[in-house]
């Protein structure tokens, strides 16, 4: 019984139950509609289609998926049988639905949705979400094609109910006339494609309520999606089988109800199925069976031969020519050619081509571009390492950083996109406010055009993508700006983009990469809709300067100092690990790595000693060689400034504790390595705490409070992020809390940009806005406010007589009335404001003498 099973304590639940015995006790010829046996949250239903219209005779199936606090919010609505009106396997927009929350009443169930949906059949679709426009021809082929079967959707349980509710609707909806007869078509809509396509199963499916048999007493949100094509596993121990005769089944509310399951067995079969549903889940996502693989010539980037063999250096000319933009690999100095230096005129031309991709890209689906992500991800985890090699000749970054900053990272953002992208794209309803009760509001996201993007070179792979996949999957074109420290690996990562892109007929051009010096860049902000700029806070202002002339609109990501805090009260070993991969990934070169560490004062010298010995095991040298754990430093020259940052603090006071050691890499190659070091006695006067180094040199500093460590973390020009350990949780945010910075990490270190849900970004010199998560994805929008009348025609907006012209003489005393009516702190006074609205409405409007205020 449902007692046994379920909480009845749950208002959803009861509310729920109480509708499924209305339901089975009063039948209607026009609809039937039944939950799950495993989950009273997903209801199965068929509506036949409406009398003397192109859908009559139709049996139309679909599955409403009720909130886990229903009836307070509205259930969704899919359809699953080919209709015309509605797409199938989409959640279809309705005033009914969850699209439109500000409308739903609780009085409301889900007969009276089904009602509702038969209606809005024949209706005019006007562009709604899900919505189909087919010729009524086309619809009647459907009409009588919807007969001949159920569709084939999910679970057996599911099938099994979706085949029952079809025979029962089979005996109550009268075949099409014999005048409507039409001989039976083949449907090769995008809808039946839909039925099979696993992203409108996992991707593509928000989380929704599930009941779970083994825990009575509460409710939790997980996916209950099974691909079609999938085999169905149950989810707890078996029940009563569901009737195979229809009358039996919808007579007897009862056998709907799941009976209790065996404790013991639960507590086996829940843990193992829902860890096995989420590895399946995890690999669906990742790679569903039907994405293309695409070819990419990497033949030209394949040649390592020179990091294989070490003292085998070259001296290299100046990077800069006048026409050319010249590469090199860090780790060994070895020439990989040149790429053309872009003139102004040819940005200009490049951003022209994406302007007229984009224009058709604006118009591509969702699915599309789900797709193409799908495309790429394959192709990044099939070809990991080929992209972390090309990664590490460019920059001089290990395997391993280039995994963890490269690939992950990527990986991350497109697993975000395909699940949450186009929820965060769709159009958010808000509140109308009080005057405006009679509206609808609502915030569009549209497709701001071309943007463009100069990134840095210390991650060539990920700082590419990242803005790039945000971009087109928002219906942007970009044009990117890649380092000329980067220019290589950047060119390269392109050829993977395009391919991906033409796997899917998506327009040329849509995605550029362009290489060049300070004027290639130049021309770049003066010719797009949007900059977004990863660099230094020097270059930063000169983009803002430069976009001061367009009015665009600029996201600066600018680098940082970011402080981290060790309070007194930790595991030692196990945040000194955290520290120094923080400050040593990539070498350092890091715009969110870790470059200023507070330690309290009672575990300081504890710490020191830990961190020391870390780093004196750690070895830099060409990173392809597989046997050290540091790379390059990525430009000659910084390693002169990183001396010179580490002179300063020496000569201040500050000791060099601990450094770790460079191979043998030899003579030529002296500048191109910096070795690990740690610097004690620092403070405030020296350049190493208030520059960004950019180094592999970890700075550590004592305090004796959290007020102290609070204070010395904000004394930074910076203020990009922070990380904070204690073994207090409580304690460690509440540091956090206090610290002027965009991003804050509790008892971890820049673990905020794998949550790529998350926006990313600073404060002062590490620049203003955000990219990345949810507010980085819709500042490549056009956020467009609408308002429109809620019940039009019936309600249009209109006048009010006495502030009609000419106003009449009452026109501000009608006013006062209404602003006291609308928003007068007491009951009362709004009630008496209200009759004089009335009153002044009521009577016979005066126009104003012209000497008279108004």
């Amino acid at each position: 019984m449902a007692e046994e099973k379920y909480n009845m304590k749950n208002p959803a639940v009861k509310r729920i139950l109480q509708e499924l015995k209305e339901m089975q006790s009063t039948l209607s010829d026009d609809f039937m509609s039944l939950p799950l046996e495993e989950n009273i949250f997903e209801w199965q239903f068929a509506i036949r289609g409406p009398r003397d219209s192109e859908f009559e005779g139709g049996i139309y199936h679909g599955r409403i998926q009720l909130p886990a606090d229903y009836p307070y919010n509205p259930p969704s609505f899919m359809l699953l049988t080919p209709n015309g009106r509605f797409e199938t396997q989409t959640k279809i927009c309705l005033s009914i639905s969850n699209h439109h929350p500000e409308h739903w009443q609780p009085s409301w169930s889900v007969r009276t949705a089904l009602v509702a949906l038969i209606a809005f059949m024949p209706t005019s679709p006007n562009g709604a979400l899900g919505s189909l426009d087919y010729p009524t021809e086309e619809r009647r082929k459907l009409a009588v094609k919807s007969r001949e079967a159920a569709p084939i959707y999910g679970s057996s349980e599911r099938q099994k109910l979706i085949d029952e509710i079809h025979e029962y609707m089979l005996r109550k909806a009268p075949p099409v006339a014999e005048g409507n007869q039409i001989s039976e078509m083949h449907i090769t809509s995008d809808d039946s494609e839909d039925q099979r396509d696993p992203q409108n199963d996992i991707v593509g499916t928000t989380t929704e309520p599930h009941i779970h048999a083994a825990n009575a007493d509460w409710i939790a949100e997980e996916p209950n999606e099974t691909p079609p094509t999938a085999n169905s596993t149950q989810t707890s121990q078996a029940v009563s089988n569901v009737p195979t005769n229809g009358q039996q089944l919808l007579r007897n509310p009862e056998l709907r109800v799941p009976k209790q399951a065996d404790d013991r067995s639960l507590a086996v079969t829940f843990p193992i199925h829902g860890a096995a549903y989420a590895i399946c889940k995890f690999l669906l996502i990742l790679i569903p069976s039907n994405v293309p693989s695409i070819d990419v010539d990497a033949s030209d980037v394949l040649d390592d031969s020179n990091q294989t063999k070490e003292n085998s250096f070259i001296y290299i000319p100046s990077r800069r020519q006048s026409d050319k933009v010249q590469c090199y690999e860090p780790a060994t100095m070895k020439y990989l050619g040149y790429f053309p230096a872009l003139k102004p005129d040819e940005v200009k031309d490049r951003v022209a081509q994406a302007r007229k991709a984009q224009k058709i890209w604006a118009k591509s689906s969702f699915k599309q571009r789900r797709q193409f992500l799908r495309i790429l991800l394959k192709y990044i985890i099939e070809h990991q390492q080929l992209i972390c090699e090309v990664s590490s000749r460019d920059t001089g970054k290990t395997m391993v950083d280039a995994s963890l900053g490269e690939i992950m990272t990527t990986c991350e953002k497109i697993t975000w996109l395909l699940s949450e992208g186009e929820k965060w794209l769709k159009t958010e309803y808000r509140s109308c406010g009080r005057s405006m009760l009679h509206k609808t509001a609502k915030v569009e996201f549209h497709p701001l055009g071309v943007i463009g993007a100069i990134v840095s070179w210390n991650y060539p792979f990920h700082n590419i993508f990242n803005p790039m996949l945000a971009a087109v999957f928002s219906g942007n074109s970009i044009v990117i700006k890649v380092s000329e420290h980067a220019s290589w690996s950047g060119c390269f990562y392109l050829r993977i983009i395009q391919a991906a892109l033409a796997a899917i007929g998506a327009p040329e051009n849509l995605v550029e990469v362009i290489t060049g010096f300070a004027e290639t860049g130049e021309a770049l902000v003066a010719s797009v809709d949007k900059i977004i700029f990863v660099g230094s806070p020097g270059v930063g202002r000169m983009i803002m300067r430069n976009a001061a002339d367009t009015l665009i609109p600029v996201t600066l990501e600018l680098g940082g100092k970011d402080a981290f805090i060790v309070c007194e009260d930790v595991d030692v070993p196990h945040v000194a690990q955290i520290a120094v991969r923080g400050a040593l990934q990539s070498s350092g070169q890091n715009c969110a790595g870790a470059e200023r560490f507070y330690v309290h004062k009672a575990i300081y010298s504890s710490f020191v000693a830990e961190v020391v010995k870390i780093v004196k095991s750690v070895t830099a040298g060409p990173p392809l060689l597989g046997k050290y754990d540091m790379g390059a430093i990525c430009m000659q020259e910084h390693s002169e400034k990183l001396q010179s940052l580490v002179n300063d603090a020496l000569d201040k006071g500050a000791e060099i504790v601990g450094r770790g050691s460079v191979g043998h890499i030899g003579e030529g190659a002296v500048d191109q390595y910096f070795p690990p070091t740690v610097i004690v006695n620092v403070n405030h006067t020296m350049r190493l705490m208030q520059e960004e180094a950019f180094g592999p040199i970890l700075p550590i500093m004592k305090f004796s409070s959290d007020e102290e460590a609070v204070k010395l973390a904000n004394d930074s020009k910076y203020g990009l992020g922070c990380a904070v350990f204690s073994g207090s949780q409580r304690r460690a945010k509440a540091i956090a809390s206090q610290l002027h910075c965009g991003v804050a990490a509790i008892n971890d270190f820049a673990s905020n940009y794998m949550c790529q849900s998350l926006p990313f970004g600073g404060v002062r010199d590490s620049g203003f806005g955000r990219f990345a998560g949810v507010e980085g994805l819709r500042a490549c929008c056009l956020v467009k406010s609408v308002v429109e009348d809620r019940w039009w025609p019936l309600i249009k907006t209109k006048i009010p007589k006495p502030i009609q012209y000419p106003i009449s003489e009452n026109g501000f005393e009608f006013q006062e009335s209404l602003v006291q009516a609308l928003y007068g702190l007491n009951i009362w006074d709004r009630l008496r404001a209200l009759v004089d609205v009335l009153k002044i409405i009521s009577e016979k409007s005066t126009p104003k003498n012209s000497k008279k205020r108004v």
